[in-house]
């Protein structure tokens, strides 16, 4: 028997926010969305590292402690149904998570629900998704992220939601929002 995958990957069992039906006809994002609220709470044993943390970076193909925001943002795809091939080959990377964004022409200069922020600099970078953009104040969004906390780190130490603005954003070189279509799901078996 064939795997189901793409658009047809079962509803994982820990996803109670949608039924087998509403998950079956959810976009790629809103999926890793909800993906990504299951996740809320998630936290670091030691630092970096904790049985669930260790799934995510295994993904990307890190077997050790390591700054894994960018390695939750590509678990969460890869359990909504996105295609690995698709995504970006270095994708423990905000760098290459921006790079490969730019290339495809994906990046959004604005935040737009249901996509993922990202940034990087020379003290490094930050990504997650944005669950909600303020729809009075566009520069206000709400994100789920990990590697975070309530001061709004990307060394923190938890999946958690947070309130951010694009303009904390300005000084990174390397800034952006990308949108995933559909064509992102994994080919059918």
């Amino acid at each position: 028997e064939a795997r189901m995958k793409g658009r047809n990957k079962p509803r994982p069992a820990y996803i109670k926010t949608l039924d087998d039906h509403a998950w079956h006809n959810a976009s790629l994002m809103e999926r890793a969305l909800h993906v990504a609220a299951s996740q809320d709470g998630v936290k670091e044993i030691t630092p970096n590292w904790s049985p669930v943390i260790k799934t995510y970076l295994a993904v990307v193909g890190w077997f050790k402690p390591a700054p894994w925001c960018a390695a939750f943002v590509t678990w969460c795809l890869l359990e909504a149904g996105a295609d690995r091939k698709k995504l970006p080959k270095l994708a423990a990377s905000t760098y290459y998570w921006w790079e490969w964004a730019s290339k495809n022409a994906l990046l959004l200069g604005q935040p737009k629900a249901r996509s993922i922020f990202v940034w990087n600099g020379k003290g490094g970078g930050h990504t997650g998704f944005v669950s909600q953009v303020d729809p009075s104040d566009s520069d206000h969004y709400t994100t789920i992220e990990g590697n975070t906390n309530t001061a709004g780190s990307r060394e923190g130490i938890k999946v958690m939601r947070r309130e951010r603005r694009v303009g904390e954003m300005v000084y990174q070189p390397r800034r952006g929002f990308i949108s995933l279509p559909d064509s992102y799901f994994e080919a059918s078996a």
